[in-house]
C-alpha cells in the first residue's frame, strides 16, 4: 500500500474511533429498528430484514457476495 493510502486508511479509522461513529450508527438503528415489527413472517425474516433486503452493502474488495 503507497504512503497516501496508508495515510488515507489511518486517518479514517482515526476518524471513525474518535468520533464513535459505529456507536452513532448503532443508535441510529435502533431508533430505525423501533418503528418495525420484529415477529417473524412466513419467509423467516422480521419487517426490516425484508425492507433492507435489497439494499447493497459495502464488502472488502476479494469478499464473495452473500
Amino acid at each position: 500500500m503507497d504512503k497516501s493510502k496508508s495515510d488515507y486508511a489511518s486517518e479514517t479509522c482515526r476518524f471513525i474511533d474518535e468520533w464513535e461513529i459505529t456507536h452513532k450508527l448503532a443508535d441510529i438503528r435502533s431508533l430505525i429498528s423501533e418503528k418495525f415489527d420484529t415477529s417473524l413472517g412466513d419467509d423467516d425474516m422480521d419487517d426490516i430484514e425484508r425492507a433492507m433486503e435489497g439494499v447493497k452493502c459495502w464488502s472488502k474488495e476479494g469478499d464473495v457476495p452473500d
